[in-house]
């Protein structure tokens, strides 16, 4: 049986994430990454079961999509370009990870 996050669970935690993103939007950009990094840490050990590759790599890139339009706001100057964005920013935030393998968790009982 395939486990999937559920599409209600998901679209929560997806604006309560866009929510704390906007919050920190003149916070520095260091402390909101390591910050980011603890949430998403979070998210992945709990979401992070067999066969919810999809749904934590989407809430990933969803998360990344919105860190970089909410740092374009913060001036009208100085706005990043994807590429730098990808190079100085979304390389520190922590890739998606599978922590529970429910398949071998079956085979050992």
């Amino acid at each position: 049986m395939k486990r999937k996050t559920s599409r209600k669970k998901f679209r929560a935690k997806v604006q309560e994430m866009k929510q704390w993103i906007r919050r920190r939007m003149h916070c520095k950009v260091s402390d909101t990454i390591k910050l980011l990094n603890i949430k998403l840490l979070g998210y992945y050990r709990y979401y992070g079961i067999t066969d919810n590759t999809n749904s934590i790599r989407r809430f990933y890139e969803i998360t990344a999509k919105i860190l970089y339009k909410t740092l374009n706001r913060r001036t009208q100057k100085n706005k990043y370009s994807y590429e730098e964005f990808y190079n100085k920013i979304q390389k520190q935030i922590i890739e998606p990870k599978i922590y529970v393998d429910i398949v071998k968790m079956s085979y050992q009982m």
